[in-house]
């Protein structure tokens, strides 16, 4: 068993290292470039406002649009929309580590996991334990996140296990190092403190250790809860949120806010008829100023991520979530872990299913790396146990009947994760990896094209940031021909247009030269007519 553990580390660690290794300075979203600009430059100034570009103004008077997707105005600086725990956490890696922590971290994180996931499934089977730990490392959005580590959701997950792991089997040594965790895993994403206050709550309330008296090897539980206790929890967890909160007020110019507050509003426009699919994606840029329903209240956008997602492309954990809830219904033991773990789901579809996003380039396209997904990365710990207990339960009733039918489900669970984290659809980790690659060579191409230019595009801020000043989406073409006369240098990164698409173009004043091309898009430099 411990040769089949060590190779299912060894396993896990060469899927979470398939895009770390690569050490790439592109990433494949604007959230991830701007956790991973905003850590280096926090870790080399101690702020995280960026008040130079490319060796340019970042802010430019009369153009308020002109900053990334992931990054807000503030003053004569832009600074990051999202909360600021993660590029401060990252800041703290880098100053210790290098930068290799930007790429390592997550990953070894995930892995790390293994430990706490193996404790709490102790009075399990082996069989069923090596259930729960692979069922983590193969569930297929830990693979894809653990390779795309500076999104914030798999984190916090982490996080929180290792918090909730420390409450539960170690009470007396185990508050201050689980307040620290749990404040972190708040300082990153404070709107997860729905699902990860009851977790923490009740495995403090009872921590896995003897009543007075009991037996040591029933580890009964103990639901005594001291008062020291608890300000051995909360002090050290109230201490990083100030920390964060003092950062955010240097940052934003106010107190407990963060850029997505400071946002420009943008209306949202959700479909109320007997179609949905006109209006998805629509989401996209929607500054949530609402963080109990940060994308409004739309039960008929909740059902169609849950059915797309959680029914259809997840199918075969759907049915592992249902089987082991319906398998635990009349278990009284187990009644407060499973009530958790249905209000988890549930309160995650709910508040994150509102919306409807527009991650990939197709609209509507159900793919891996669709946002709702990362919102539903603490299933994925849900869904681990539910496979050990599944796979203990064949394995009493059955024996070794039961045992084979276990590991043959396992190794299936498997081999549906390998394949939908790496080829099933066209954001798996293979396609990713070639998408990076091309980042690198659109962006050092652009370097020496056109130096000191602004770009504007689409869905690509990404690539050019911040070796460019940059803009996304694209604005009006009045708003363009402004810019054009304002900046200098201008730069359109679009699909490659053909004659009409450039007829197009010059019709509304806006002539375009071709610089290069990569893929299916184009550079073009913009001059306007006027100009000519």
């Amino acid at each position: 068993m411990r040769f089949t553990l060590f190779s299912l580390l060894l396993l896990a660690s060469v899927a979470f290292l398939a895009l770390p290794s690569l050490g790439a300075d592109v990433f494949l979203s604007p959230d991830e470039t701007a956790v991973a600009v905003s850590a280096r430059l926090f870790a080399s100034t101690g702020s995280a406002k960026i008040e130079t570009v490319g060796g340019q103004p970042a802010v430019v008077e009369g153009i308020p649009w002109l900053h990334p997707r992931s990054y807000v105005t503030v003053g004569n600086a832009i600074a990051p929309v999202g909360f600021l725990g993660a590029p401060i956490l990252f800041a703290l890696l880098v100053m210790i580590f290098g930068q290799t922590a930007l790429f390592l971290f997550t990953p070894l994180l995930v892995l790390s996991v293994v430990f706490p996931l193996w404790s709490f499934s102790s009075s399990w089977g082996r069989i069923a334990r090596f259930g729960v730990i692979t069922g983590w490392l193969f569930f297929p959005t830990v693979i894809l996140y653990a390779n795309r580590g500076l999104f914030p959701n798999l984190i916090v997950v982490c996080f929180a296990v290792w918090s909730c792991w420390l409450l539960w089997k170690k009470p007396k040594y185990g508050m201050i190092p689980a307040g620290i965790l749990a404040g972190i895993a708040l300082t990153i994403r404070p709107t997860e403190i729905f699902w990860i206050a009851p977790w923490l709550f009740v495995a403090a309330k009872y921590p896995c250790h003897p009543r007075v008296g009991g037996d040591p090897s029933e580890k009964k539980m103990d639901s005594r809860l001291h008062g020291n206790d608890i300000i051995g929890f909360i002090a050290p967890l109230l201490l990083i949120i100030s920390f964060a909160a003092i950062v955010g007020h240097s940052t934003y110019g106010q107190w407990f806010v963060s850029g997505y507050q400071l946002r420009d509003p943008v209306v949202l426009s959700i479909d109320t008829g007997e179609t949905i699919n006109t209006t998805l994606g629509r989401s996209q840029g929607y500054a949530p100023t609402n963080y109990s329903w940060p994308f409004g209240f739309h039960p008929r956008n909740v059902w169609w991520n849950v059915r797309s997602y959680l029914i259809y492309y997840f199918f075969p954990w759907a049915l592992i979530l249902v089987a082991a809830a319906w398998s635990l219904r009349k278990n009284k033991s187990a009644r407060s872990w499973l009530i958790l773990s249905i209000w988890t789901t549930a309160s995650l579809c709910l508040v994150y299913g509102q919306g409807l996003y527009q991650d990939h380039v197709r609209l509507n396209e159900v793919s891996i790396g669709n946002s709702f997904l990362r919102y539903l990365l603490p299933v994925s710990v849900i869904s681990a146990f539910a496979l050990g207990w599944i796979v203990n339960r064949l394995r009493l009733r059955f024996g070794q009947i039961g045992t084979a039918g276990g590991a043959f489900i396992i190794s299936l669970l498997v081999l549906f994760g390998i394949w939908t984290a790496f080829v099933r659809d066209d954001e798996g980790l293979k396609q990713d990896r070639l998408e990076l690659a091309r980042y690198s060579s659109v962006r050092q191409a652009a370097i020496e094209e056109i130096p000191g230019s602004t770009v504007i595009s689409d869905r690509s801020d990404k690539i050019f940031f911040p070796a460019f000043r940059v803009t996304s989406p694209i604005p009006s073409n009045l708003e363009i021909i402004k810019a054009a006369g304002m900046l200098g240098g201008l730069s359109l990164y679009v699909r490659t247009l053909d004659q009409d698409g450039m007829a197009s173009w010059l019709e509304k004043g806006i002539f375009l030269d071709q610089v290069f091309t990569s893929g299916n898009e184009s550079l073009y430099r913009v001059t306007t007519t006027t100009s000519q």
